[in-house]
């Protein structure tokens, strides 16, 4: 336990030198952090900024420039590990850092295929009922949406959907001037889907409710 300590200190007295030795000599010395870390994919991070005597910044995700700003805002796109490194420099000197970050994906628990039953209602109380598959995928346009394809009854289009969390989606599409809205809800192995689909004059044109199990 004494060793542990004893070693911390030297490890703090250590930074200090460093940074008092910069200063004194006028080169700059990297110190950042990413707040939040854990990060969400399509969600807004900034690289806090404590650099001294720095007045040249660049920043790397991955190995790859994405700006020369001092404190900038960033969005990853994708999950898993990300290195965040930071160049910094001065006349004087440069002096750089690399900073681990977990980027969490809340769209891997629902991409799947689930089959189940899927129903309709017409504005006049008519429905009908039958075998569906559903098919969630990642979509390659935005970070923050699924792509959701429905078989069944009138053969549903395929449709956007934005993810709110790890169990939760807000379907949100316009396309051939059919408005769907609706959500959808994971509960373990199983989903549901309840959205209606208008016409530009907002007038009801069918509800569906999907139910199934992957």
């Amino acid at each position: 336990m004494g060793s542990t300590v004893f070693n911390r200190l030297v490890a703090v007295i250590t930074v200090l030198l460093l940074i008092v030795s910069c200063t004194r000599e006028g080169a700059p010395f990297a110190d950042f952090s990413v707040e939040p870390n854990p990060a969400t994919v399509g969600r807004a991070v900034t690289f806090v900024n404590r650099t001294i005597n720095a007045t040249e910044f660049e920043w790397y995700v991955q190995g790859n420039l994405v700006s020369n700003e001092q404190e900038p805002r960033y969005i990853f796109t994708s999950g898993g590990t990300q290195v965040v490194t930071l160049v910094a420099k001065n006349p004087k000197g440069t002096s750089g850092g690399s900073i681990r970050v977990e980027v969490r994906d809340p769209r891997d628990s629902l991409v799947g295929t689930y089959r189940g039953t899927v129903t309709v209602i017409l504005p006049d109380g008519q429905r009908g009922s039958g075998n569906s598959t559903c098919v969630i995928q990642k979509s390659t346009l935005n970070p923050l949406a699924l792509d959701i394809s429905l078989t069944g009854i009138n053969d549903a289009p395929p449709r956007n959907a934005i993810v709110v969390d790890n169990n939760n989606f807000n379907i949100e599409n316009d396309i051939a001037g059919a408005r769907m809205r609706g959500t959808g809800v994971r509960n373990g192995r199983q989903i549901r889907l309840d959205y209606t689909v208008r016409n530009n004059a907002n007038q009801l044109l069918a509800t569906y409710n999907f139910i199934g199990t992957r």
